[in-house]
């Protein structure tokens, strides 16, 4: 298997789990507060990568690999606190699923705009489109119907934002770092902040952790350590473009996880949204075969 496959395949896990990861937190959510739901999962995450970490990355570190993973790793770990925490305050300012699902889900598409911007890394023409097919994709899936721009979809732009630069420190640690290391320290600063947040923001009581402990088991060990894991492994051989609009998937995945666990129905226009992501994907991969064939 090359390089190229099997990052793409890691980024399909990643949304996968991302997209699971609703379910866990609609369940969590009912018996915690989002903060602290939030906190529960990235500790377990920082946990569940110590053997990751002395399985796979167990050689010792230079010096210029501790102070890149020291950087890499404060770096990606704030900005994913940050992040979700908005988000968070986003989805409840908004009081709209299908907005916030929308908005968040934007970062997929800034990611393009600000490589292009920042670093003057034009995708081509035909990943222009398939952007534009995905989005229309994210929207039919959503269920939103039109937006006015209150607060709260100001909140859910900055975390899109927000989550455009995390997928783009990710993209930068990869390729700097030890992944698995930096990964590692990134959920401890997470846990850190999104912890500080909670206790101050929020209360619960050891039997509310309890009655969560099956959707913090999969929010912490599956949607935070594997899942970022997989993200930090497959961004390692891949454009952050593509990545990005692999990741147009993670509501995808969150639509079939909803139907099978919580029972939920989606109508006609979400089953377009799912065709038209996956038709954004495949377009984008033209170019791609092309420039392979010059």
């Amino acid at each position: 298997m090359n390089k190229k496959t099997r990052s793409t395949i890691l980024l399909v896990l990643t949304a996968a789990m991302w997209g699971c990861s609703f379910v866990a937190f609609a369940i969590g959510s009912s018996h915690l507060g989002s903060l602290t739901y939030t906190a529960a999962r990235f500790i377990l995450g920082s946990i569940s990568m110590i053997p990751v970490v002395l399985l796979f990355e167990r050689q010792k570190l230079s010096a210029e690999e501790k102070r890149a993973t020291l950087k890499c790793g404060l770096l990606t770990g704030v900005l994913l606190a940050v992040a979700s925490i908005a988000q968070q305050y986003g989805v409840a300012l908004s009081g709209s699923a299908g907005v916030s699902g929308f908005i968040t889900n934007l970062y997929t598409v800034f990611t393009p705009v600000v490589c292009f911007i920042l670093f003057k890394k034009n995708p081509g023409k035909f990943a222009w489109m398939g952007f534009g097919v995905a989005l229309v994709g994210l929207y039919l899936l959503s269920g939103a119907k039109g937006f006015a721009v209150g607060i709260g979809e100001l909140v859910l732009m900055v975390s899109a934002l927000l989550w455009t630069a995390h997928l783009l420190s990710v993209d930068y640690a990869a390729k700097s770092a030890p992944p698995l290391h930096a990964t590692a320290l990134a959920f401890c600063v997470a846990a850190l902040l999104s912890t500080i947040a909670a206790l101050l923001l929020e209360s619960f009581t050891v039997q509310s952790l309890l009655d969560a402990k099956y959707a913090i088991l999969f929010g912490g060990v599956i949607s935070v350590g594997a899942s970022y894991t997989c993200q930090a492994l497959g961004q390692r051989d891949a454009d952050p473009n593509f990545a990005a609009l692999i990741y147009c998937l993670e509501p995808v995945f969150a639509a079939v996880g909803g139907a099978l666990v919580l029972h939920e129905v989606m109508q006609v226009r979400g089953y377009a949204g799912c065709l038209l992501i996956l038709c954004g994907i495949l377009l984008s991969r033209v170019r791609s075969k092309e420039k392979k064939s010059v």
